[in-house]
């Protein structure tokens, strides 16, 4: 005997786990809306890395399957009461049935045993249960189909309210044989009647995964980006590494391939140099219609702005604040050098001079003029009085006497001594300094030129004109404070003229490229350049916008791989592995048991199995050289019924417990031989099972009742009639009607 549990864990350890976590959960009740939403967080979890906080599967042991083993008992069907809206039967009806052996129940065509028929095989839910209509000949408003079951089971007697609405799992038990059961065997595969719980897992878990998938794909087609960025899908041609990282905005790519776009995205970078880079792109584009006359143009404006700028770089250099220091030290050192010789001239004593300035400034610069004038001119004697020999008055040319001879020499003594010397040389270098000072010729730029230099830098033209403003309030300042030795007043000095030669530099930058614009090429490199910096700038605006879109494809992309992974194969391969062991064998030898005891042993036909979603059906297939055509075109109809019949009876064969059997109309279309090895077959069975036999053969009815005695199999009968032609249907036992 195959170990189920033993056999159902060895393969639900191949499945993931949150499917293992699934098949814990069947066995303990049936999943509802909280299952299949935790279900798919344990699927997404295991799709990924493990992280904090994520769900934790608990799959099944062998401690979950002892709920799923324990059964429920058998359940027999009492009786059958409270109809409504069912066909035309009476609702006081009551059809009492026997708890064990065979119950028939006859009536004649139209007396309404279909009726009943058709309430049972929808309730005991029948592999194909008819539409129950209400009595469609009744006036007034229509009843929904309704009646009560009286069943028996481990727990004792419940009357079941059944609606269609509200289907019973008890009445699921019994198994139903109708002429739509019979279709379903011959012409269709079907899943077997009655599989062990453990076997029945499978199919269980096959819907749950798909529902788990169904649930995964309507959140990936949420979570799947909408926008697709056909704007800046467009504009990437410009940039392969931007067109890279557009191409991974892609849906269903690898984690790896995402992860490496968000990497990409938070490189992208713009910055102030790379804004100016662009204005000036685009200005040249702007701007290069006629680029040789472009060129000369700003290369004479070059010109005269460089000439401009190297006279202002001059000027600046004299009256800047080094040259200011300069001068004034100059001029301290005049004053302190004429202070010294002040004193030493104090030691000469001039008074009793004629004149009251001998000695004084103006007295030197007296004597400095005579001495110049006697130098070189005087002749035939001493150039100036004071010297060895005679003299002669530099002024009057007359001879000197002794007297004024010595007073010459007073007078040459005092002005050669040394520290008077040095006043007089920083009194004459100061003087040059400021005389070099009002000789610096400012510079000036036409207006024209100015404006027109100025619009094509990009600067103010007061960034030109005040150079040559400032140099003139500089030059008078430093003049005024030279003069008057006011130096505190004199302010800082802030040299203007770089600005000059930059904008003569960049005049010669762009009559360079200007010329450049000449050339086609360089037209297509400025015109790339511009487009590499537009998509630059565009993506860096839309950064924020890619991301999101990266990562909505991203987590699309992993539920899609967690939805393809959410498969039913395996899930498949393994019930139909498990049902071969634990089922087939059996089901095809029971069939060939009960094929036998219809007496259809002759009829060559096997049962067939397939696998698909966790599904096993069986069927049934002809075998021998008519093999390749379907059974339900070969055999005959009375063939078919037989075969069918025998099916069913081997699929009841398989059902854990003896379980109740309802057959309506089992000898349609048959002759009186199989109508008696049916009867036959029926009672037997009757000794272990429940079964209610609906039929409109009196003759079947009479042989049921002969092979019960012969078997003794406990019978009892049920009839149902029609009162009138117009009338509801009623039954009567078997009391009232003896056979």
């Amino acid at each position: 005997m195959v170990d189920l549990s033993k056999e159902l864990l060895a393969a639900a350890v191949k499945f993931p786990k949150w499917q293992q976590d699934a098949l814990r959960r069947l066995t303990l009740a049936k999943l509802e809306e909280k299952d299949f939403d935790e279900l798919a967080k344990l699927a997404k979890a295991e799709s990924r890395p493990a992280a904090a906080g994520d769900p934790v599967a608990v799959p099944i042991a062998a401690a979950h399957l002892t709920r799923a083993h324990a059964g429920g008992g058998p359940f027999a069907l009492l009786a059958l009461h409270s109809v409504q809206g069912v066909n035309a039967l009476e609702a006081n009806q009551r059809l009492e049935i026997a708890p064990a052996g065979l119950t028939a129940i006859f009536g004649g065509n139209g007396a309404g045993k279909s009726g009943y028929s058709r309430l049972l095989r929808k309730a005991c839910r029948a592999r194909k249960a008819p539409a129950i209509l209400p009595n469609v000949t009744a006036p007034g408003p229509v009843i929904p189909p309704r009646a009560k079951f009286l069943i028996r089971g481990p727990a004792g007697e419940t009357d079941l309210d059944w609606t269609e609405k509200t289907p019973h799992d008890p009445l699921a038990s019994f198994a139903v044989f109708d002429r739509e059961c019979e279709r379903g065997i011959v012409e269709e595969k079907g899943e077997v009647a009655f599989v062990p719980p453990a076997l029945g897992l499978f199919d269980e878990l096959a819907r749950a995964v798909a529902e788990v998938k169904r649930r995964i794909d309507e959140e990936e087609v949420v979570a799947r980006a909408t926008d697709l960025l056909p704007d800046l899908l467009e504009k990437s041609a410009a940039s392969k590494p931007l067109a890279d990282i557009v191409a991974k905005t892609k849906a269903d790519l690898t984690d790896s391939v995402y992860e490496s776009a968000l990497k990409a995205i938070a490189a992208i970078s713009w910055d102030p140099a790379r804004e100016d880079k662009l204005a000036a792109a685009r200005k040249r584009l702007l701007e290069a219609g006629d680029p040789v006359a472009k060129a000369k143009s700003l290369r004479g404006l070059a010109s005269s702005v460089d000439g401009f700028s190297v006279l202002a770089a001059a000027a600046e250099k004299a009256i800047g604040d080094a040259a200011a220091m300069a001068l004034r030290a100059a001029a301290k050192k005049a004053t302190d050098l004429a202070d010294a010789a002040a004193k030493e001239a104090a030691g000469f004593d001039f008074s009793g001079e004629p004149a009251d300035c001998v000695g004084k400034e103006a007295w030197q610069v007296l004597y400095s003029a005579a001495l110049g004038f006697a130098v070189g001119n005087m002749r035939g004697g001493p150039e100036f009085p004071g010297a060895e020999g005679a003299a002669k008055c530099p002024l009057c040319l007359q001879d000197l006497g002794d007297e004024a001879k010595a007073r010459f020499v007073r007078f040459r003594d005092y002005m050669t001594q040394q520290t008077k010397a040095a006043a007089d040389a920083a009194r004459r270098a100061h003087a040059e300094a400021i005389a070099e000072v009002e000789a610096i010729a400012l510079p000036s730029l036409d207006k024209n030129v100015l404006e027109q230099a100025a619009a094509a830098v990009g600067i103010s033209p007061d960034a030109l004109s005040g150079i040559g403003a400032a140099l003139t309030a500089r030059k008078a300042a430093l003049l005024a404070a030279a003069k008057s030795g006011a130096w505190d007043s004199l302010a800082g000095f802030t040299a203007q003229a770089p600005t000059a030669a930059k904008a003569g530099t960049d005049l010669l930058r762009m009559a360079a490229e200007a010329e450049k614009m000449a050339d086609p090429a360089a037209v297509e490199a400025a015109k790339k350049e511009a487009a590499e910096l537009e998509t630059a700038k565009l993506f860096f605006d839309q950064k924020a916008r890619i991301e999101m879109v990266v990562k909505q494809q991203r987590k699309a992309a992993a539920l899609k791989r967690v939805s393809n992974a959410a498969g039913t194969r395996e899930i498949s391969l393994a019930g139909k592995g498990l049902a071969e062991k634990a089922i087939t064998g059996g089901l095809k030898q029971a069939f060939l048991d009960e094929m036998k005891a219809l007496g259809a042993d002759a009829v060559r036909v096997e049962i067939s199995d397939s696998a698909s979603k966790g599904k096993t059906t069986y069927g049934v297939s002809l075998t021998g050289p008519s093999a390749a055509h379907k059974a339900g075109l070969v055999l005959s109809e009375g063939e078919q019924r037989v075969v069918a019949l025998a099916y069913f009876l081997a699929e009841i064969r398989m059902a854990p417990e003896k379980v109740g059997i309802i057959i309506d109309d089992p000898v349609s279309s048959l002759d009186h031989w199989w109508a008696e090895r049916i009867a036959l077959r029926l009672a037997q069975l009757g000794k272990e099972h429940q079964i209610v036999v609906f039929t409109h053969s009196i003759a079947f009815l009479i042989e049921l009742k002969r092979c019960a005695t012969e078997t003794v199999t406990h019978f009892s009968r049920l009839f149902i009639e029609r009162t009138s032609l117009l009338s509801n249907y009623k039954s009567r036992n078997d009391k009232c009607l003896p056979i």
